[in-house]
């Protein structure tokens, strides 16, 4: 069920049931939660998203993330891929080469599962932009559209 609420404080809700077993009583009961999202941002997943209309470099991108708390996109899984696909423009994502190896590393310090994108081989000093299904390197100075990501309120 989704909701939503025209205020100044208008969420995105996602209202699903969870099953919390009762050791004591070796029962089961069930307990309403909601992921809430700020306006403007969409809802997946228990995470919220955040797509640019504007055009920028990789730098201010990502400082336009912090200023929302939160940061550039980092793609976890394939149904996540998926979602973002939808998208359908270059977007500046949260990958960076790392120096001296030159390998896709996302902002959180994990490396990139190259079972989950098919990389092209990235170019020292570039920054990652995910197109249809695949990551190029680009100059980070690239004027490109982005997307901000950060974790849903769990009510």
């Amino acid at each position: 069920m989704k909701a939503s609420s025209e205020s100044e404080t208008s969420v995105l809700c996602f209202c699903q049931k969870k099953i919390h077993h009762n050791i004591s009583t070796m029962g089961a009961i069930l307990t309403p939660y909601c992921h809430l999202c700020p306006t403007q941002w969409r809802l997946h997943n228990n995470k919220c998203y955040w797509f640019s209309e504007t055009i920028q470099s990789w730098e201010k991108s990502k400082e336009d993330c912090i200023a929302k708390k939160s940061h550039l996109l980092i793609i976890d899984n394939q149904e996540e891929k998926e979602f973002i696909q939808k998208n359908g423009k270059s977007v500046w994502i949260g990958l960076i080469v790392s120096s001296p190896k030159k390998k896709w590393i996302w902002i959180n310090g994990s490396l990139l599962q190259e079972k989950l994108f098919p990389a092209m081989q990235p170019e020292e000093g570039s920054c990652g932009v995910l197109y249809d299904d695949e990551i190029y390197s680009e100059l980070c100075s690239t004027q490109l559209h982005w997307i901000c990501q950060k974790g849903s309120v769990l009510l």
